[in-house]
């Protein structure tokens, strides 16, 4: 499926959402298949290891590297040549990558450093729903009202929005109750008042009903 979203970006085919399902689809997979095991918590000890995520950051940083250095030598293909004409590649760079952030997080966790990282973790869903939304408001605001072209200024002011409006929008959501804009799972309160409500029910009830 990745390698098929390749050739189609290739021969500039526009097949609409079905190029993102094929392109992004392994990683869905890979993360269902491997999340019994990552958030088993007799596993946790070894991805919170100082020494891997030492010996994980040199391939991490090879990558990163190679890859930011591979799309600046092709830039007409609007720096994505790594992604869709060297696949293998990209996939290769992209779960190392994968592996790395997880294991920096479990390391994290274990040394009960950065809290702050936690909520940014808990509202990650609604940071994903919306954040090139906010990023790209704070550039066009940037560059197109206040005329501000310093890449740095733009990148970092967007990264700040991107991480930080999100949170606020979802709270406001749930402040309005307005929860279904950003998902439709139901909130955890109601699930827990269901669990203790069908608990109360007596043995002779549940039989007779």
């Amino acid at each position: 499926f990745f390698y098929l979203s390749s050739l189609i970006y290739q021969q500039n085919i526009n097949a609409g959402f079905i190029s993102d399902i094929l392109h992004y689809y392994i990683f869905f997979s890979i993360g269902d298949f491997l999340s019994s095991y990552l958030l088993d918590e007799k596993n946790q000890k070894y991805f919170g290891s100082g020494k891997l995520l030492l010996l994980i950051l040199i391939p991490f940083g090879a990558g990163q590297v190679y890859f930011l250095l591979e799309n600046l030598h092709h830039t007409t293909s609007k720096y994505m040549h790594v992604e869709f004409y060297q696949p293998f590649v990209f996939l290769l760079i992209a779960l190392t990558g994968c592996v790395f952030i997880m294991n920096l997080s479990f390391y994290l966790q274990k040394k009960n450093a950065l809290k702050w990282i936690t909520v940014l973790g808990r509202n990650s869903l609604y940071i994903y729903v919306s954040h090139v939304i906010v990023f790209a408001f704070v550039r066009i605001v940037l560059n197109k009202l206040l005329g501000i072209e310093n890449v740095a200024i733009i990148l970092l002011s967007g990264i700040i929005s991107g991480l930080l409006v999100p949170v606020l929008l979802y709270r406001l959501a749930v402040h309005w109750n307005v929860r279904w804009i950003f998902t439709l799972e139901k909130k955890t309160e109601n699930k827990v008042s269901m669990l203790v409500s069908s608990s109360a029910v007596s043995p002779a009830q549940g039989i007779k009903n």
